[in-house]
């Protein structure tokens, strides 16, 4: 050891020096030592004492003996990592003693390193913080205590930085100002607050505290941001640093009410002879129930209002009776409700409510007997009584109740809405369902099948009566964890959740669909419905509510599909499909940009009565690796893609493209036909884009038949649909219906828009048209009744996707117009290649016979 000038010649080996250090540091440390593998080979008696384990115990184990569970793996993952890269390591770890008990030690670890700088052990020294941790813990549920009484008091906070000049005012406190949750304060404004006669004094009080460091405790009167003129109790204490005022901090409390009851009984006072009367006309005229009880607690007046509020405990309730035998009289007769039966129950309640008047706090909410709900505000007077008022409030609890009831409920079903149901779905995904696999839960979607001709034949009373029946039957089926709501229009949800297997759910489903055989009730008739309904299993974390309602609504697409009336299950074909789906969109999106793939062609319309050319349909195709869409397909394909926009310029541009330039080389093109889907109707502006294209490739518009699927009057957006439609004919263009007869369409539909034409795909009504057994028989009688349904309506009638030539025989019988189609007779065909005939009406080909053109 080196001396250091002016100390003594002879010192003491450096041993001694380390000895005497050693046992400084273990008299008030936790000391430990252990192997390079973590064995304890030294405990101090700090250490035994503190763990509550004998050294014999403590030598030989490693630290694990002291896990307390508080830290995870990963904690002492890093702590091993630290110290055996040779580096020191401090922190806090929190132990478990012998006896079960947890303790808190600030720990320094330091490795042991030989001379060939390998590590041999590791000394840890550890500081016992304990009692810090538990002061810590005691002073976070303090402030959280205290944020909980400023909120159930209903005081305000503030505080003022006077260095950095900022002023904050509490949740409370803006409230009692009546300003925006967002509004922040100035210093240089908040004292316009006050009523001008109260500045000087909260000048005065501030400038004081901060002169003086002198607190202030003043009541004022504060006009507030809306106009209200209230008075508030102002407390404020400046907080010094170094003999300097830093900051004040304060509370802020709305005491109008309490001013109020002060100033009358102050009146009460002033006029001795005249008080008790005056007091009690005062009483009267307000219209909550008031009382007024003594510094011992002993009624001294009260109005009529509190004896009608407190109708149980009338008799109890005279002059110079206490708060408590009043209080007690009206619970031994129930007047309590939320009270409950049990003694114990009951005097805690009673316990409760005399804390409350002795020490009132802001406000009460009570409730009686009767379901009358009373606000209760209730203050000390300076002479120690206690003035309190009953407001009754039961209509705006009402009006709570049934605003929550809007905000969550259909209204006409009383089933959830939509927001509700999806908050609740998403707290259930969120909180995970078991993996237990007996536990099943699954999503249910459906819509009535064919609803809109319900209102349409019986109004829309009948229809909401309908609802309303149908989300009663929902209810029948539900579970205690259940619940269901109705999104929208036709179209319910549920969910089923807690089953011990995919079976009983499907059981629940099968009782809706029984339920739904018993006939409706709808206004002066009875319907009877069917339902489409979509199954998908609830599988927890990582599904989200919209994944489960677009599971869900693929199963219902296919069990339309299939016929509706029954019920599929989202499976994994489903998955697979809308996959492959997803990449048709992306494909066709890609396609259609680089404007290559889909191809656009006119089809030829020929007459029934002479094969002669009546005009042409414009159809498109895309072949896109071994699928095959035609126009229908790639319409659909278009919607869910949000291409309809693209497909429609496109399609309008190409086909009127070649129409415009087969007139300018002198081909008479004659009708166009242009079946457009629901979604491009919808777009809006599409009769000025037909107009503006028609005009710039010279096609009169009267020659343009403007077509949509026949499905698009069942869907719930149909109304737009039609008045899309009505845009167009009055623009001058003809309408067309295309699928007529799939959908069931009244004709009263067809009558109001004006439609002059409608196509039928047989392939599409039913295959095997022309067959010879009972089928084909039943195939023709649909295509018939198709055709004479447009024919008493006088509407033209074109045939597509004719397949045989066969099938182009039996339809021309029926009386159709014209024919599309991979099949004509040949010799009809070529006879008048370049002749365009005139399509004739229904009424037409009955006066002058099939053959005249």
């Amino acid at each position: 050891m080196k001396r250091l000038d002016g100390a003594p010649k002879s010192i003491e080996p450096d041993w001694v020096w380390a000895d005497a250090y050693r046992r400084a540091v273990e008299s008030h440390s936790i000391v430990s030592i252990t192997n390079r593998r973590g064995v304890i080979i030294y405990a101090n008696d700090r250490f035994v004492e503190i763990s509550g384990y004998s050294r014999d115990e403590l030598v030989g184990a490693d630290h694990s003996i002291l896990n307390s569970g508080h830290h995870d793996a990963f904690f002492f993952k890093r702590l091993w990592q630290t110290i055996a890269s040779g580096k020191n390591w401090t922190g806090e770890i929190c132990n478990r003693a012998k006896d079960g008990s947890h303790y808190w030690v600030h720990t320094d670890i330091v490795p042991l390193s030989g001379t060939d700088e390998t590590i041999d052990g590791y000394i840890s020294v550890r500081r016992d913080i304990t009692a810090r941790k538990r002061t810590e813990r005691e002073l976070r549920r303090s402030e959280a205590f205290l944020r909980h009484v400023a909120d159930v008091s209903g005081v305000g906070g503030w505080a003022l930085d006077l260095q950095r000049q900022e002023l904050y005012w509490s949740k409370h406190t803006k409230l009692i100002h009546e300003v925006e949750p967002d509004y922040k304060p100035e210093l240089a404004t908040a004292i316009d607050f006050y009523a001008p006669e109260a500045r000087a004094a909260i000048n005065h009080a501030v400038e004081t505290a901060i002169d003086t460091g002198e607190s202030w405790d003043l009541e004022l009167p504060l006009i507030t941001a809306k106009g209200n003129q209230i008075w508030v109790r102002a407390v404020g204490q400046p907080l010094i640093e170094s003999g300097q005022t830093v900051s004040l901090i304060g509370a802020f409390q709305n005491i109008t009410d309490r001013k109020v009851a002060e100033d009358v009984l102050r009146d009460e006072v002033a006029s001795r002879h005249s008080a008790e009367q005056l007091l009690r006309d005062v009483l009267e005229t307000i219209p909550d129930a008031v009382a007024a009880y003594d510094k011992e607690d002993r009624l001294i007046v009260c109005n009529s209002g509190y004896l009608e509020t407190y109708a149980a405990s009338r008799d109890a309730i005279r002059p110079g009776a206490t708060f408590e035998s009043i209080l007690r009289h009206g619970l031994a007769r129930g007047q309590y409700a939320d009270v409950g039966a049990d003694p114990e129950a009951q005097e805690a309640w009673l316990r409760d409510r005399l804390a409350q008047h002795r020490e009132p706090p802001d406000q009460v909410v009570q409730r009686l007997r009767d379901g009358t709900w009373l606000q209760i505000r209730e203050h000390k007077s300076g002479t120690g009584a206690t003035v309190g008022v009953r407001t009754d409030v039961t209509s705006i609890k009402r009006a709570e109740t049934q605003l929550r009831r809007y905000a969550e409920e259909d209204r006409l079903t009383q089933l959830m809405n939509r927001a509700r149901f999806s908050a609740d779905l998403d707290a259930l995904l969120m909180r995970g369902l078991e993996p237990d696999t007996s536990q099943y839960s699954c999503l249910a979607l459906f819509d009535i099948d064919h609803f809109k001709p319900i209102n349409d034949a019986y109004g829309h009373d009948a229809g909401d009566e309908v609802l309303k029946a149908v989300g009663s039957r929902v209810r029948t089926i539900l579970g205690p964890q259940d619940f269901a709501a109705r999104l929208g229009g036709d179209e319910f949800v549920f969910v089923l959740q807690g089953y011990p297997s995919q079976a009983v759910c499907e059981a629940r489903v099968a009782a809706l669909f029984a339920a739904m055989e018993e006939p409706i009730a709808a206004g002066p008739t009875t319907v009877s419905v069917t339902l489409s309904l979509g199954l998908t299993k609830l599988r927890g974390m990582g599904q989200t509510t919209r994944m489960a309602l677009k599971e869900a609504d693929r199963a219902q697409y296919r069990a339309k599909e299939g016929g509706r009336a029954h019920w599929r299950w989202y499976e994994e074909a489903d998955r697979l499909a809308e996959e492959r789906d997803e990449r048709l969109r992306r494909q066709l999106g890609s396609a259609l940009t680089a404007r290559d793939g889909v191809t656009f062609a006119l089809q030829p319309i020929r007459s029934t009565a002479d094969g002669g050319m009546i005009g042409f349909s414009g159809e498109m195709a895309w072949r896109h690796d071994g699928t095959d869409l035609d126009t229908r397909a790639l319409l659909a394909l278009g919607a869910r893609a949000n291409l309809t926009g693209d497909l429609c310029t496109r399609k309008l541009d190409v086909l009127l493209g070649q129409i415009g330039a087969h007139q300018a080389r002198g081909i008479a093109c004659g009708l166009i036909w242009l079946t457009m889907s629901a979604e491009q109707l919808r777009l809006g502006k599409l009769a000025s884009k037909l107009l503006a294209r028609a005009s710039a490739n010279h096609i009169d518009v009267s020659k343009l038949i403007i077509a949509v699927e026949e499905s698009a009057f069942l869907e719930r957006s149909s109304s737009a649909v039609e008045s899309a439609l009505k845009t167009i004919g009055d623009a001058g263009m003809a309408l067309g219906i295309d699928g007529f007869g799939s959908a069931g369409v009244s004709l009263g539909v067809l009558k109001q828009l004006g439609v002059r034409a409608v196509r039928i795909s047989p392939s599409r009504l039913a295959n095997g048209l022309s067959g010879s057994d009972e089928s084909g028989a039943a195939h023709r009688q649909v295509v018939a009744a198709a055709v004479a349904a447009a024919q008493a309506m006088d509407i033209a009638v074109f045939c597509a996707d004719l397949s045989t030539c066969e099938e182009a025989d039996m339809v021309s019988a029926l009386g159709v117009t014209g024919l599309q189609g991979p099949c004509h007779r040949p010799t009809t065909c070529r006879s008048r290649p370049n002749r365009v005939s005139q399509p004739r009406s229904c009424r037409q080909a009955r006066q002058h016979g099939a053959g005249d053109a």
